[in-house]
């Protein structure tokens, strides 16, 4: 999974968004992904189902450095790497 920071989530997504599409903006790629919310603690989300597809398509390695840019209305979620 992985961890959405509470401002973007409080930003960007609505409370009951549950999916997002995710793009990626080096290959054109979409990768449909579930959003989950913490049920103790409010405002927590991550990106669950779709995402580990993404890390193995991308071939994403320790340092590579992710830039997320979210859509208005939050449907997209572009991603670039920066490979280390």
């Amino acid at each position: 999974m992985q961890y959405i920071p509470k401002h973007v989530a409080i930003q960007s997504f609505d409370v009951n968004q549950s999916n997002i599409v995710l793009h990626d903006e080096d290959n054109g790629t979409l990768f449909d992904c579930e959003i989950l919310s913490s049920a103790k603690i409010e405002n927590k989300k991550y990106i669950g189902k779709g995402w580990y597809d993404y890390v193995r398509q991308g071939h994403l390695k320790a340092g590579d450095t992710l830039f997320f840019v979210v859509e208005n209305p939050s449907d997209r979620l572009y991603v670039t790497v920066v490979r280390n």
